[in-house]
């Protein structure tokens, strides 16, 4: 310790004052420490996020199929859960499933921006050295590998959907099947459309008009809890997306019975196949 104007200054701290007077001495300054050290590893710290949004995005993939993630005797499986699951109820259960409600281009332009302005920082030290028409070539290429990378990763893409246009888009989606599907006038107000949208990760739960009455506000809820609950905490690929439907099925059917139970008049207005499709 060294006194100093009435204080007590390490001296270590006196030395490392005096080691960048000696940097600063022959010709450099502190910043250029740190420039140098953006020069050297930049690049390589900018590769490596680079390849760990790949390589993630490969791994996590299967979490994003839906079309292909259900083979003959998985949807077999799940329309006889449906048949079993009507069998205690007069209502009917119409179940679609999406790999996504919405392309999300904004969402890859998003991420072309922020790799843009990530490259830009951890490249700083190399981008000036390549002369203004290869700085602008350089640029747009990373602006432009990040917009691939999204729309080539679904996992990358979906860290640029905001949770609320996740939903937005969902519930859209899902109010569209609806119609498509004509339940309200086929159903004796007594169907529920099970929507799943796996991009998404959203489960929308439309009940018609007599099976919403008897069922209450809060019917469905568990619905939405049984399939997401198996989605997100499993992948959502091959037989975790067969029994998240199964969970949510179950839980519609076993809702339907306490609201209406069956009575044995009940026509079979819809088929039991579960539809599967990418949009």
């Amino acid at each position: 310790m060294v006194s100093m104007f009435g204080f007590q200054v390490p001296t270590a701290l006196l030395q490392g004052s005096a080691a960048s007077a000696d940097w600063e001495a022959v010709g450099h300054t502190v910043q250029d420490g740190w420039v140098n050290f953006g020069t050297r590893w930049g690049p390589w710290i900018f590769a490596a996020l680079m390849g760990f949004v790949v390589v993630r995005g490969l791994l996590r993939a299967s979490r994003y199929h839906a079309a292909e993630a259900l083979h003959d005797a998985d949807r077999q499986a799940l329309r006889d859960r449906v048949a079993a699951a009507e069998a205690r109820t007069d209502g009917e259960i119409v179940v679609v499933v999406v790999e996504a409600s919405d392309d999300h281009p904004d969402a890859a332009w998003k991420a072309a921006a922020v790799t843009l302005a990530v490259g830009t920082l951890l490249l700083g030290g190399v981008l000036p050295t390549v002369g203004a028409l290869g700085l602008v070539g350089l640029q747009a290429a990373i602006g432009a590998g990040g917009y691939a990378l999204a729309r080539m990763l679904a996992d990358f893409r979906r860290s640029f959907v905001r949770e609320a246009r996740a939903s937005e888009v969902a519930e859209e989606q899902a109010l569209q099947e609806l119609q498509r599907l004509d339940l309200t006038s086929k159903s004796g107000r007594s169907a529920v459309l099970l929507f799943v949208s796996v991009f998404e990760q959203r489960v929308v739960v439309l009940a018609d008009e007599a099976a919403h009455a008897a069922a209450g506000e809060n019917g469905w809820v568990a619905a939405d809890a049984a399939v997401l609950g198996v989605l997100q905490s499993s992948g959502g690929s091959g037989g975790h997306l067969r029994e998240a439907l199964e969970r949510g099925i179950d839980s519609v059917g076993e809702t339907l019975a306490k609201a209406l139970p069956a009575t044995g008049e009940r026509e079979n207005r819809f088929d039991d196949d579960v539809e599967v499709r990418r949009r």
